[in-house]
């Protein structure tokens, strides 16, 4: 859908029922997301991934790869272990990694609640935990994440209600919720999000109107919420 008719459309103030559909999710995979990065040898990084996803003893020096443990010095940049067969809960330990800019753990098998330490990754850009079996509500606290562009949480199990806290997430520029058992209103204050150009709430239980608000995004791109 164009943005002039989404425009055009807000501009009417038009109520429907978001009502869940069966769509594939291909588009939601950015094209920004580095196809390069291959399945991580089990044997080799099972330890890392550990001792930093799950809470053991962070083992810097010896995990920095330049390749799914990125590093500057001896401070964890980013992490990329997509598609390794993780499974588990997340730990609370994820936030003492403060120099965090990019956590990529899509496509695992990680279950449990996100934990509300990841509010203390202040440096964190990038944020793929979709394609996972995670669970619970998307924490108010996200908000923190301050420096925030891409959020993807998609094909997962995450419930309750969108947090009205996104709105304060203006770094923003994707936001992919898709595929979830989210349900409620659209928190009218997603209209501040100023740098946003996609949108998905596709395959969720949402309900009412979508925010007049909305119409004030003029960087938006692609809005997808049936």
């Amino acid at each position: 859908m164009q943005i002039k008719k989404i425009l055009s459309l807000f501009s009417l103030y038009v109520s429907f029922s978001l009502i869940s559909k069966s769509y594939q999710q291909s588009f939601e995979i950015d094209d920004e997301i580095d196809d390069e990065v291959e399945d991580i040898d089990n044997n080799s990084h099972q330890q890392c991934a550990n001792d930093i996803i799950f809470g053991n003893q962070l083992m810097k020096n010896d995990c920095c790869d330049n390749l799914h443990f990125k590093c500057q010095d001896t401070d964890i940049t980013e992490i990329i272990l997509q598609n390794n067969e993780l499974s588990g809960k997340l730990s609370e330990t994820i936030g003492n990694i403060s120099s965090l800019e990019l956590l990529n753990l899509s496509s695992n098998k990680l279950t449990g609640n996100l934990p509300e330490s990841i509010n203390k990754l202040q440096k964190l850009k990038t944020l793929y935990l979709y394609d996972n079996e995670l669970s619970g509500s998307i924490p108010d606290s996200i908000s923190k994440l301050t420096e925030l562009e891409k959020l993807y949480l998609y094909n997962n199990q995450l419930s309750g209600k969108l947090p009205k806290s996104l709105g304060e997430m203006h770094h923003l520029t994707h936001l992919l919720l898709g595929n979830n058992k989210i349900k409620g209103n659209i928190p009218s204050n997603i209209g501040l999000l100023q740098n946003i150009k996609v949108i998905s709430f596709l395959k969720n239980s949402l309900d009412g109107e979508i925010p007049k608000t909305m119409g004030n995004l003029e960087s938006l791109e692609s809005l997808y919420v049936l």
